[in-house]
């Protein structure tokens, strides 16, 4: 359960992270890239609060059938795939202006930034069980409604462990 928690924070914390090492929200900033930003932290809280909303009963029995860690390891990676699908159009739309700025500027340091803080949080025990797992199964399960949007895994888990 503290893998859960920490990984919750790591996501919370990491477009704070950028804004203290490169000011993309600054007024020196270039405006197209100040505005993706914006717009892609808008979201980023929009998507957070989906993270709250009550879930429904997830019927499915394959992942009935898994270990309460599994379980875990499933509905993190499910949560990931639903705030990435979350967050996708405000992403493509930061990182096309902040190519764009990298390339008028020559300036890398925000770029530099950018990849820093997206390179994958795997720890390797929780890859290790997800490769084990049937990658199909997690691929239907992705597109449950009840699991599109985020969601909360610590809560995911409570309710099928019941």
């Amino acid at each position: 359960m503290r893998f859960i928690h920490l990984l919750l924070i790591l996501c919370l914390s990491s477009l704070t992270y950028a804004a203290d090492n490169f000011d993309f929200s600054g007024k020196s900033t270039f405006p197209e890239l100040r505005d993706a930003y914006l717009n892609l932290n808008k979201r980023y809280g929009y998507c957070m609060d989906q993270r709250k909303r009550p879930l429904k009963p997830i019927k499915n029995a394959w992942l009935t059938s898994l270990s309460k860690k599994d379980k875990g390891v499933v509905l993190m990676k499910l949560n990931d795939i639903a705030f990435n699908r979350c967050v996708k159009t405000e992403t493509t739309k930061f990182n096309d202006a902040l190519v764009e700025y990298t390339i008028e500027t020559q300036n890398f340091e925000a770029i530099e930034t950018w990849v820093s803080l997206n390179k994958p949080f795997k720890p390797e025990e929780s890859q290790a069980a997800l490769k084990k797992l049937d990658q199909n199964e997690i691929e239907k399960l992705s597109h449950y409604p009840e699991l599109y949007a985020p969601f909360s895994p610590i809560e995911a888990v409570k309710m099928i462990t019941k």
